[in-house]
């Protein structure tokens, strides 16, 4: 299953769960979430995705294969800069 889900940028007045259910069984993702504070208030922007649940675990397995092959890369560039007596 292709994940369908599209982030939209949204801005909220408090900060929002990282995942949410919904009362139709979807649920709701935000990531990416700032703090903003001006002279109106505080607020938080970031992005947000409404989900089925299959979508969700397809995110979250994409998520972790992303996050592992970025700390493979760091790992990589490391043992790069030791052989090479950079570090």
């Amino acid at each position: 299953m292709i994940n369908t889900a599209i982030f939209r940028t949204t801005v909220w007045n408090r900060k929002p769960p990282e995942v949410a259910a919904l009362k139709n069984g979807r649920i709701r993702v935000t990531r990416n979430v700032v703090e903003t504070s001006s002279e109106d208030g505080t607020f938080y922007q970031g992005e947000s995705a409404v989900m089925t649940t299959a979508e969700y675990a397809a995110y979250q397995g994409a998520s972790q294969v992303a996050l592992r092959r970025e700390q493979d890369i760091a790992d990589e560039t490391i043992l790069a800069l030791i052989e090479e007596g950079s570090i």
